[in-house]
């Protein structure tokens, strides 16, 4: 998994659902294709499950399940979507049969190197290792309507599709989760952590 290559943004929709066609009709330049436009988000999700290798191995197999059961992917719908639950189930499976891991974020990114000094870029990391440690304790639909929305970008109507749930509750999980967040920083900023 790289991260390299064409993203779908650089695509027309048409010119990506004649992309998922081909693959799913047996191309495999145009999976290969499809692989490498969707392989970021897929590993993102894994990683929110799974560590490492693990997380490596699962996004792969998420292409070759995908590849497999091709016949269940509606065309008229946003192969994204359909790619990050079949990550999550099969990250769920996977954490199911070892019980060693329990689902949680993966690890939020540094600050960027550019700071003005070093006191704002120990601020910004520790006030990201605080929303961390938020996100880990919220209910499980809460945190990943969160990630799935803020961190990933996907639109409510795609969350729904990917958690099996209703949009309207989506929008709940999502006012929630960020009301415990700011609740959280609140505190923190009146005791002077952050």
């Amino acid at each position: 998994m790289n991260g390299t290559g064409t993203t779908a943004e650089q695509r027309t929709p048409e010119e990506i659902q004649d992309m998922i066609s081909a693959a799913f009709s047996g191309d495999s330049a145009a999976f290969g294709t499809l692989v490498t436009m969707y392989q970021q988000p897929v590993y993102s999700m894994c990683m929110r499950y799974l560590k490492g290798e693990d997380a490596r191995d699962a996004a792969q197999e998420v292409f070759i399940k995908a590849f497999v059961h091709r016949q269940r992917f509606s065309a008229d719908k946003s192969v994204l979507p359909w790619l990050l639950t079949i990550a999550k189930n099969l990250c769920i499976d996977r954490i199911r049969k070892n019980r060693h891991e329990v689902p949680g974020i993966a690890e939020m990114s540094e600050p960027s190197s550019s700071a003005p000094n070093a006191e704002q870029h120990a601020v910004s990391r520790q006030t990201l290792n605080l929303v961390e440690q938020e996100i880990r304790q919220l209910p499980d639909g809460q945190r990943e309507a969160l990630v799935l929305h803020h961190v990933e970008g996907l639109p409510y109507k795609e969350v729904s599709d990917v958690l099996g749930v209703p949009q309207g509750t989506v929008m709940t999980w999502l006012h929630r989760g960020r009301n415990t967040l700011m609740q959280a920083l609140n505190r923190s900023e009146k005791r002077g952590k952050i």
